[in-house]
C-alpha cells in the first residue's frame, strides 16, 4: 500500500523534495524539452485552476482527446486536483466509439487535439458549457464563444494564483474515495463501457506497479501511447510519480523507436503492434546492410523458430547491434499489453536475451491484471490488490480493491474471455463470443503464427464453419517469391500466385499438427493488406476488433479440402 492519500500528494512530494529534476522528456521538433517535477506540478496547478475559472466543479466530467504528450497529464490531474472526474478518451478510436463515450458521461468540458476533433465534439454534443483545443491551426475560421486555447486556459490559471502551494491546498481536500477518472474500455470484444476509479484506487495502482517494476530517480520509461486506459497510465505515468522515474514522449507513434534509440529507455511499456512494428522495423533497416544480411536471416529465422536466447556470434554481433537500434541496452523490462504478442515477436525478443514480460489487461482494472514471462505457456503471477476465479463456465472473473466498483455487479467482474487452469497457470483460450466448441482459439492463433510467412491468425466462425484470417509477413513472403521466381508488383499479388495459396496451405496444416484438439478448418482467408489502429481493425493498445476483422472482404479466400 503507498504512503500517499493521492497521487497527487505524491506529485506534490516530487515537487517539494526534487523540484529541479527531470520529470518529463518531450519530443519536439527534432529536439528534447525538459520539464522539471516543480515544473510538472505548476502545469498542473495551472489547468486546474484555469478549468476552475471556466466553472468547472466537484463531479464535473472533463474529457479528455489529447494526443501522447505531457499536455494530457496536466489535464488529468489538473481535472482531478479541483474534485472534477477526469475521462481520457483514445484519440485512435472509432469516430463512432468516441461519441458514444461522449454523450455517455456528458462532459462539461471537452479538450481537443486539433480541428479534426474539434469538428466531431461540435456535432455530437451540443450542449457542452466549454471546448478546449490544444493546437490554434485553423481554429480562427470557427465562430463559438465556447472555444478556449489551452495556453490561455493556463494563463488563466496562472493569473488566478496557481502555484504548487494552491495545488496543495485543492490536494488536501481529495478525500481516498472520491471518484477522480473514468476509463473508457477499448471495444474490442463488444460495446464500449465507462469505469470510474477513486484517487485511492489509482494512487495505490500506482504503487503497486512501483513495487512489482522498480526504477531508480531519473531513469527513463517510454510513454508510445496516449494514456487513456487504464493499465497504460498506472504503469507510465502514475507509477512513474511513485519511483521518479522519468517519462519520455516521442514526437510521434511512428517515432517511438527511433526515440527509443535515443534515450535507451530502462522500461518500455508497449501495446504489442508497436513491439511488433518496431522488431519489424528493426529488421528491415538491417536487412539494408549487404554485409549483415545473411547473419540476420540466420539469426533471426532460428530464432523465431526456437524462442530460445541466441548464442555465439548472431547474439554477439548482429543480436546487440539490433539491441542498440531498439534502444534497448540499459532495458530491464519490456512490458507489453493490448493482447498477445506475435509469436515471432516474443521469440526474437527472447533470443536478444530482453526481458519480456506479457500482461493480462482488462478497462475495469487500474493495473495489469496478471503477468506472465510467457503467455504462450499461460499467466503465472496475479498483481497485489486483484484477485482472480474462473467461473464454472471456464470465463475469467476478477475482484479486489484495483477493481472498478461499477464493474462488481455480484461482487465480481466477468471478463468476456474464456479460460482454463493449466500446471498452476491461467490460460486464455480466446474470446467467449466465440464458438465454444474449440478448445483454445488463442492457442490456434498463436501456433499459426508460429510461420515466418504469417504476422497473424485470427480464428472465424460462422455457418459455412471455422476459417482462419490470415495477415501475411511481408519480408518473408517476398523473399520466398523471389527464391521461387514468382512473378509480383507488390506483396498483395503474391497471394493471387496458386503456388503462394498452397504454401500456407501446408504451412497451417503443419502447424495445427503440434495441437492437442485440431478444429475442422474449412477455409484460409489470406488478407491482402496489414491490419492497423488507422483502419479501425486494432484498437490503439493493439487489442484486435474481432467483429470488424471478421468480415474483411479484401482477402484471397483458399478452401480446404
Amino acid at each position: 500500500m503507498t504512503t500517499h492519500a493521492t497521487i497527487l500528494d505524491a506529485l506534490l512530494a516530487r515537487a517539494t523534495s526534487n523540484g529541479n529534476d527531470r520529470a518529463l522528456l518531450q519530443k519536439l521538433r527534432g529536439r528534447w524539452a525538459e520539464t522539471s517535477w516543480s515544473g510538472y506540478a505548476t502545469a498542473v496547478a495551472e489547468v486546474g485552476e484555469g478549468l476552475a475559472g471556466l466553472g468547472v466543479s466537484k463531479g464535473d466530467k472533463v474529457a479528455i482527446l489529447v494526443d501522447n504528450r505531457p499536455a494530457m497529464l496536466y489535464l488529468d490531474f489538473g481535472a482531478q486536483a479541483i474534485g472534477a472526474v477526469s475521462v481520457p478518451v483514445l484519440t485512435a478510436a472509432l469516430h463512432d466509439d468516441v461519441v458514444d463515450v461522449l454523450r455517455r458521461v456528458a462532459p462539461s468540458v471537452v479538450v481537443v487535439q486539433d480541428t479534426a476533433w474539434l469538428d466531431v465534439v461540435l456535432a455530437s454534443l451540443p450542449n457542452v458549457r466549454h471546448i478546449v483545443h490544444v493546437d490554434t491551426a485553423g481554429v480562427s475560421s470557427y465562430q463559438d464563444s465556447r472555444l478556449v486555447d489551452y495556453a490561455e486556459l493556463r494563463a488563466s490559471g496562472r493569473s488566478g494564483g496557481a502555484s504548487i502551494d494552491s495545488l496543495a491546498r485543492r490536494a488536501s481536500a481529495l478525500a481516498a474515495d472520491s471518484l477522480v477518472t473514468m476509463v473508457a474500455s477499448s471495444g474490442a470484444t463488444g460495446p464500449m463501457r465507462t469505469f470510474g476509479f477513486t484517487a485511492g484506487q489509482v494512487v495505490d495502482a500506482a504503487s503497486v506497479v512501483a513495487a512489482r517494476f522498480p526504477l531508480q530517480p531519473g531513469e527513463f520509461v517510454l510513454a508510445q501511447v496516449p494514456l487513456a486506459a487504464s493499465a497504460e497510465r498506472a504503469v507510465t505515468s502514475y507509477s512513474s510519480i511513485i519511483t521518479g522515474a522519468v517519462v519520455a514522449f516521442p514526437e510521434s507513434v511512428e517515432t517511438a523507436a527511433a526515440a527509443a534509440s535515443e534515450i535507451e529507455p530502462h522500461f518500455v511499456h508497449s501495446p504489442t503492434g508497436l513491439l511488433d512494428s518496431s522488431s519489424f522495423d528493426s529488421l528491415q533497416r538491417l536487412e539494408r546492410n549487404r554485409r549483415l544480411k545473411k547473419f540476420v536471416a540466420l539469426g533471426w529465422r532460428k530464432s523465431s523458430l526456437g524462442g530460445k536466447p541466441a548464442s555465439g556470434f548472431w547474439h554477439a554481433v548482429v543480436g546487440q547491434f539490433i539491441v542498440r537500434l531498439l534502444g534497448a541496452r540499459r532495458t530491464r523490462t519490456v512490458l507489453v499489453s493490448g493482447s498477445s504478442v506475435q509469436v515471432r515477436t516474443a521469440h526474437f525478443m527472447r533470443a536478444l536475451r530482453l526481458p519480456l514480460v506479457d500482461t493480462y489487461t482488462v478497462s475495469a482494472c487500474f493495473a495489469p491484471v496478471m503477468l506472465a514471462s510467457n503467455a504462450e505457456d499461460g499467466f503465472d503471477e496475479t498483481l497485489d490488490g486483484v484477485e482472480t476465479d474462473v467461473t464454472t463456465a471456464g470465463r475469467l472473473r476478477l475482484r479486489g480493491r484495483l477493481v472498478s466498483k461499477d464493474a462488481l455487479g455480484n461482487g465480481w467482474y466477468e471478463t468476456n474471455d474464456r479460460v482454463t487452469q493449466r500446471n498452476g497457470k491461467i490460460v486464455v483460450l480466446g474470446p467467449a463470443t466465440l464458438d465454444t466448441t474449440i478448445e483454445s482459439v488463442r492457442e490456434i492463433e498463436l501456433v499459426i503464427a508460429a510461420s515466418p510467412y504469417i504476422g497473424r491468425a485470427v480464428v472465424t466462425t460462422g455457418a459455412g464453419g471455422v476459417g482462419i484470417l490470415i495477415e501475411v509477413e511481408p519480408l518473408a513472403l517476398s523473399e520466398w517469391a523471389q527464391a521461387n521466381k514468382v512473378p509480383f508488383t507488390t506483396v498483395a499479388t503474391i497471394l493471387d500466385n496458386a503456388s503462394a495459396q498452397q504454401l500456407f496451405v501446408d504451412e497451417v496444416k503443419s502447424l495445427m499438427e503440434r495441437l492437442s484438439t485440431r478444429p475442422n478448418v474449412s477455409e484460409l482467408r489470406l488478407l491482402r493488406r496489414q491490419l492497423g489502429v488507422d483502419s479501425g481493425d486494432l484498437t490503439a493498445t493493439g487489442k484486435l476488433r474481432r467483429s470488424r476483422v471478421a468480415g474483411l472482404a479484401d482477402v484471397v479466400v483458399v478452401r480446404l479440402g
